[in-house]
């Protein structure tokens, strides 16, 4: 197997060298109200995370300037300035920097740059106009793209400031938008001014660097949170369950296994070794057996069939491997130079 191809595989399964520690897990498990649906901490943080720094889901470049999603989330309540001023946010499409008349020679920006730019603010106007004026407007690709970043402005200006972060469940209406951080500074009620208290001890240990302390407030803050609507929280092993799926990308896990096995047995071909044809075999039922597993987890998350294009293909991909083995055996039993290759009886 060529070099690029194993440092490649390394990069893909290796674990991101962030900072988090298990002081943080409890607040992964924390549930946030969010694009139609209840979803763990940690899966809103890693989507904001890709949405803001241009990852894709498939990589795992999550994390922002080395930090863990979920400490990014942390640390943007702990030190807003900081991050209005650093550059993390991905501007890839040129058409856009180019129309905006962003600074050239670079496709990453700060909050505040792009906040404050006039050109990108008259193309965002400009969009929203365009759509205000007609509904059934169309946008260009290059004002899709100034929409579609105004809108990651829009959802970091909403963490900046707490209302992003809906945390708070109803306390009787399952189908009601829930409260958000920025919602607890006028609460006038004892447990909602609690989970105040208590957030605002999670920011303040993070930013002393007390790992005890941040442990012990974020695992009040999640137990306080769940015990406010019993009856409206995602269960514990829901939401557990999750944060699982997003650590173990069993997907992705898959495809290096699959990718493994393809070039195990084309190996083995020139080669004419059963093992090594064998060791390909076992390397692809591994990855489908990952691949199912996934799977699995997606349809109890979700609580449909999963539609994931990639993952459909990969499977496809996975049920025509034994025809690979299959015409490798045909090979190995018409091939006339050598007597070892006679089928057995």
């Amino acid at each position: 197997m060529k070099p690029s191809v194993l440092i490649a595989l390394f990069l893909i399964l290796a674990p991101s060298p962030l900072l988090a520690g298990p002081e943080l897990d409890p607040l992964r498990e924390i549930a946030i109200q969010d694009g139609g649906r209840l979803k763990p901490l940690d899966t809103f943080a890693r989507e904001t995370a890709r949405r803001v720094g241009g990852a894709k889901p498939f990589t795992g470049g999550e994390s922002i300037l080395g930090l863990d999603p979920v400490e990014w989330i942390v640390s943007m309540l702990a030190s807003p300035e900081r991050w209005r001023g650093e550059p993390i946010v991905k501007v890839t499409h040129a058409g856009l920097r180019q129309a905006a008349g962003l600074p050239v020679g670079k496709d990453r920006y700060s909050f505040a740059e792009l906040a404050s730019h006039a050109g990108f603010l008259k193309a965002a106007e400009a969009a929203h106009e365009k759509q205000r004026n007609d509904p059934e407007a169309k946008l260009d690709p290059v004002e899709r793209e100034v929409a579609q970043l105004y809108d990651t402005l829009s959802l970091m200006a909403s963490l900046f400031s707490g209302e992003g972060l809906r945390i708070v469940p109803h306390p009787s209406d399952a189908r009601a938008t829930w409260f958000s951080l920025a919602d607890l500074q006028q609460a006038q009620a004892p447990p909602l001014q609690r989970i105040g208290t208590l957030t605002a001890a999670v920011v303040s240990a993070y930013q002393a660097g007390d790992n005890a302390s941040l442990a012990a407030a974020a695992t009040a803050l999640r137990s306080r949170l769940a015990e406010l609507s019993p009856d409206i929280y995602p269960k514990a092993r829901e939401l557990e369950r999750e944060v699982h799926y997003n650590r173990f990308k069993p997907f992705r896990s898959a495809w290096v296994l699959y990718l493994v096995g393809f070039l195990v047995l084309l190996a083995s071909f020139p080669l004419q070794a059963r093992p090594i044809a064998w060791a390909g075999m076992a390397a692809v039922l591994a990855g489908f057996g990952l691949h199912a597993y996934g799977m699995t987890l997606r349809v109890m998350i979700s609580g449909r069939p999963t539609t994931r294009p990639v993952c459909l293909s990969t499977w496809t991909t996975t049920m025509n491997m034994p025809s690979l083995a299959s015409a490798r055996r045909s090979r190995r039993i018409t091939s006339p130079t050598s007597p070892t290759l006679r089928p057995s009886t």
